[in-house]
């Protein structure tokens, strides 16, 4: 696998980009040239130039400071909502597959109701009731997300809990948690690592395009959906206050979704096979 992963030219870019805007997310407060959130307005609406690299907005706030704590935000509350989703789907994944009978047809219809719903409409819906804060905006995408996690886990378990190492195990007198935790749950996180990267990258464009709506983050919390939002009067004028933060929602999904192939193509032996016989 090291191998493999050396080899992933794909990879290699995938995560020097990851790298980069987590560089960039953490180290914004040492770096950014001013504060994201002071006012000037009498440099308001400035083109870029060398004292604004990427401009002002209608603020006077420089966008290139914004555009860097921007990565802060977005990734800090993209890495919750994924941490989240993927522990209750990949918990109620286990418990589904591994004990099966009510339990497993309970969890499953549950997952099925969910899924007869566009995610974002659902999470729009739990905001709208529950009001826009980080902590809502996370509860409301995990949600709606762990779903996925939740079917991948069970018919990974389902083909494992029959296996001869697990029936071992249970001879040897191990208890059902034991067995969950120490010896299906490692073998079943080879396809969630792919999902969970891949998760990162729509997590980063559904908390922008929440925030454009004016359901996500609010104003003046640096965030590029709300950076785009604030700058939809000025679009035809001064179109680099849209430009900038939309590359980087664009740059942040596009590194996410390369990582999370490569992870896929290197864990999956049977895609391994596949590109090694097409190469």
């Amino acid at each position: 696998m090291s191998r493999e992963i050396k080899k992933s030219k794909e990879m290699k870019v995938s995560v020097a980009m990851v790298l980069l805007l987590v560089t960039l997310g953490m180290f914004a407060p040492l770096i950014s040239p001013y504060d994201p959130n002071e006012l000037n307005l009498k440099s308001r609406l400035k083109y870029p130039c060398i004292e604004h690299p990427f401009g002002t907005d209608n603020f006077g706030r420089d966008v290139l400071s914004r555009v860097m704590y921007g990565a802060r935000v977005s990734l800090f509350v993209a890495m919750s909502v994924v941490l989240l989703t993927s522990s209750v789907g990949i918990g109620l994944g286990i418990i589904a597959g591994y004990y099966g009978g009510i339990v497993d047809n309970a969890i499953m219809r549950l997952v099925d109701a969910l899924l007869a719903f566009p995610n974002i409409i659902l999470a729009i819906v739990i905001l709208g009731i529950f009001g826009t804060s980080y902590l809502n905006l996370v509860i409301a995408l995990a949600a709606v997300w762990w779903v996925s996690y939740a079917r991948m886990v069970r018919g990974v378990v389902l083909s494992l809990k029959e296996s001869e190492f697990i029936l071992a195990v249970k001879a040897l007198g191990a208890n059902n948690f034991e067995i969950m935790a120490k010896h299906i749950l490692p073998n079943a996180m080879s396809p969630v690592l792919p999902l969970m990267t891949l998760d990162l990258g729509s997590a980063i464009l559904a908390i922008s395009g929440l925030g454009f709506l004016g359901l996500g983050l609010q104003p003046p919390t640096p965030e590029w959906g709300v950076m785009l939002r604030d700058a939809l009067p000025f679009m035809e004028t001064h179109p680099y206050l849209m430009v900038f933060p939309g590359f980087m929602i664009m740059v942040s999904v596009l590194a996410f979704n390369m990582l999370g192939d490569s992870l896929r193509d290197v864990l999956d032996p049977k895609r391994r096979f596949e590109k090694g016989f097409e190469g």
